[in-house]
């Protein structure tokens, strides 16, 4: 089964504001329900503001409720802050 990227970077812009770019990645067609489980994860972050530090682990979540496996995470920081991670992931 072809593994799936999940990557978000964020990034500071002039107003004092953070961007957040989330993609999702794969060889493979990218099923429904991975793009249903991430437009459930960018609606839980509009409705509440959660730290950054907790983004991969509510993510990580949400890839388990869908039955899939995670196999690697990543968080990466640049001077003590979180500038985005990734998981990579397959179908159980």
């Amino acid at each position: 089964m072809e593994p799936f990227f999940i990557k978000t970077l964020y990034t500071p812009n002039p107003r004092g504001e953070v961007g957040v770019s989330l993609s999702i990645e794969s060889d493979a067609p990218i099923p429904e329900n991975v793009n249903d489980m991430v437009q459930r994860y960018r609606k839980r972050m509009q409705a509440v503001k959660v730290p950054a530090s907790e983004h991969l682990n509510i993510m990580l979540e949400l890839i388990l409720e869908a039955n899939y496996v995670p196999e690697f995470s990543r968080q990466v920081t640049c001077e003590g802050f979180i500038t985005g991670w990734m998981i990579k992931f397959h179908g159980a």
